[in-house]
């Protein structure tokens, strides 16, 4: 898990920390995840409207980001991340 965990956040230009509520509204929206009970979701800037518990985090493998529960991160490549399968 670690290894999969490491390689997410190399490819995360932000982190934020959100509830369970909004976690589960990611996942319904078919978002990806990492297996329980860390459940990381990759979404857009403009995805993180709606998620009114978000707290942003340091992208480092640290403190808060370690201790979460549910991280929506957001890439630095953010092709795609809205629409799987569209291009920009």
């Amino acid at each position: 898990m670690w290894d999969r965990f490491r390689r997410l956040l190399v490819d995360a230009a932000e982190a934020w920390v959100i509830d369970d509520g909004d976690a589960r509204r990611l996942a319904e929206s078919g978002r990806a995840e990492l297996d329980p009970p860390k459940r990381i979701f990759f979404v857009s800037p403009q995805g993180l409207v709606g998620v009114s518990s978000r707290r942003q985090v340091p992208v480092r493998l640290k403190g808060e980001l370690l201790q979460a529960r549910n991280l929506a991160l957001v890439p630095f490549d953010r092709r795609n991340i809205d629409s799987p399968g569209e291009e920009e």
